[in-house]
């Protein structure tokens, strides 16, 4: 695996990282009304 297929794989798993915990927050914050 070449370094640019491996930073894309990492952007990418980060990306899903970021985006899960920023929903957790969310939910956690304004209770699951605001998210369905």
């Amino acid at each position: 695996m070449n370094n640019k297929t491996k930073s894309i794989l990492y952007g990418t798993l980060a990306s899903s990282i970021l985006l899960g915990v920023y929903f957790t927050v969310l939910t956690l914050v304004s209770g699951w009304s605001f998210t369905q």
